[in-house]
């Protein structure tokens, strides 16, 4: 939840992309304003996949893309979410209807005994059991890192751990995520593949 909108982020990659920066002669540009896979795959590409209907009701979002340091964004959930999304430093945002997930997320979709673990230190079967974001993959979040080059950005990688990467240009899995507009209601179903959640709008 952000505020009164419901986020969705998809249960399969994607594909695989680089981070990108925004043309292929400044590789270690790492604004998400600038990136391709923003630009070309998620806001373009993805977002053509839904019906007219959907896109009515998939909110035009402010994604929180200031980014940060190591230190704060592979801590415990709490510091990450204060410095990535409620109180981050390098205050930067970026308006789109589709995104990626935020690092806090992936902190905050294990269960709560876990919450005071690291995200550098998510590698554990205990949490990666219990955590229904964990997907065995190496995927991209939305956060670039802050450095003195600027040439870097978060991913979870295949053993469930925050890590940051200096190479933008490789390829990691996407799972594409978007916020529900406010006027969205439940209407019936529990979530699962057999009995799916219905929406309705007002």
């Amino acid at each position: 939840m952000f505020g009164n909108e419901v986020k969705l982020i998809k249960d399969s990659s994607y594909g695989s992309y680089t981070w990108s920066g925004y043309n292929s002669f400044i590789t270690d540009n790492n604004v998400w304003s600038n990136s391709l896979l923003n630009i070309n795959i998620l806001n373009s590409a993805f977002v053509q996949e839904f019906e007219n209907n959907w896109l009515t009701i998939i909110s035009l979002h402010d994604w929180q893309v200031g980014g940060g340091i190591s230190s704060n964004f592979q801590n415990v959930p709490k510091v990450v979410f204060q410095k990535e999304v409620k109180e981050n430093d390098y205050n930067n945002i970026y308006k789109a209807k589709i995104g990626l997930m935020y690092i806090s997320d992936y902190g905050y979709s294990c269960i709560w005994e876990y919450w005071e673990n690291e995200l550098s230190n998510y590698d554990s079967n205990n949490i990666k059991n219990n955590n229904w974001l964990y997907s065995g993959i190496s995927e991209w979040t939305i956060s670039p890192g802050i450095w003195a080059t600027s040439g870097w950005a978060f991913n979870v990688n295949s053993d469930g751990n925050v890590e940051y990467s200096s190479t933008i240009q490789q390829s990691l899995s996407v799972r594409p995520c978007f916020y529900l507009n406010p006027d969205v209601k439940y209407f019936s179903g529990s979530g699962t593949e057999s009995d799916p959640i219905h929406l309705k709008l007002n």
